[in-house]
């Protein structure tokens, strides 16, 4: 964010990640505390009662950017509803929130690796230890008795959300694939596997695009990566949206653009680039590469 004239002057607060439950937990389990949850409410009082955020001085409405990168991902994706809630009232009415999801988006596909049993078996695993409450009561309708783990899971859980958020999925994500094969694919299977986790990822993202109301921006490219945008190459350099010349973004054009801030910018906005359907998808918050095959997007350079 260093290298943008407006983020660069934003506050910043950095929560690490110590507590083992995706920062989605408030329980104890076989010894261990899984208190998430309450690492995020605290770090969020803080910055109302000692920092002013949402303090409405001189009519000040404070942009809050509530997100993370993969495990903060994750929880970011499971609080963000709650968050002006978490926050307080007072607070609240003079904030304007926005998510901030980099690398959510785990996939519910069988593992073919045999040391690892799968992203289902172990988001059910933190959802019945770890004491979840911030599940959204819809999604626990769609998916009830054994089931509601799934409101964890991004695949699930994000057609859910309803604060205005910026998502970020790479289709071959690296750290999924890993897990699920072991190692990069090699074999006919594992390219086939990693063809069929790229395409549902795909599919998913264009789906949540499609039946939000454009608020949201979602953000995919055909790279062998995973959670990046705290990195200077996956926030500033490398690019994504492809499949139309000349219109790829980097994370940061591509957020700046999704927040409106790109006038302030000096910037065009709503750059005029017309998908195969004639929806203009830079106006739509759509960058996702359309390309098929392994690691085959132009805007990274891990091919």
């Amino acid at each position: 964010m260093a290298d943008d004239p407006i983020l660069r002057h934003a506050n910043k607060a950095f929560v690490p990640y110590c507590t083992s439950d995706g920062h989605m937990g408030n329980g104890m389990a076989n010894g261990w505390q899984f208190r998430g949850q309450r690492v995020i409410q605290s770090v969020l009082r803080e910055l109302v009662n000692i920092h002013g955020l949402g303090s409405g001085m001189n009519g000040r409405k404070d942009t809050l950017i509530f997100g993370g990168s993969s495990a903060g991902g994750r929880g970011a994706m499971v609080h963000v509803d709650y968050v002006l809630e978490m926050l307080g009232p007072s607070a609240a009415n003079n904030i304007i929130l926005h998510g901030f999801l980099d690398s959510p988006l785990w996939i519910d596909l069988p593992s073919i690796n045999p040391s690892f049993p799968g992203f289902n078996v172990t988001t059910s695993g933190v959802f019945s230890q770890a004491n979840v409450t911030h599940v959204d009561r819809e999604c626990q309708k769609m998916y009830s008795n054994d089931e509601e783990w799934k409101c964890l899971l991004g695949q699930y859980r994000m057609p859910f959300l309803k604060t205005s958020y910026f998502i970020s999925a790479s289709q071959d994500d690296l750290f999924q694939i890993y897990e699920d094969i072991g190692h990069a694919p090699v074999t006919q299977e594992q390219l086939q596997y990693a063809a069929n986790f790229a395409n549902i990822t795909k599919r998913t993202m264009l789906s949540l695009h499609s039946h939000s109301n454009t608020t949201n921006a979602v953000f995919s490219w055909s790279c062998f990566n995973h959670a990046v945008s705290m990195t200077h190459l996956g926030f500033n350099v490398w690019t994504s949206g492809d499949h139309h010349p000349g219109a790829p973004s980097t994370q940061n054009d591509a957020l700046v653009h999704f927040l409106n801030w790109d006038v302030v910018k000096g910037k065009k906005s709503g750059v005029d680039d017309d998908d195969d359907d004639g929806h203009s998808r830079v106006n739509n918050n759509e960058w996702i590469d359309r390309c098929n095959g392994w690691k085959c997007g132009n805007g990274c350079s891990t091919k």
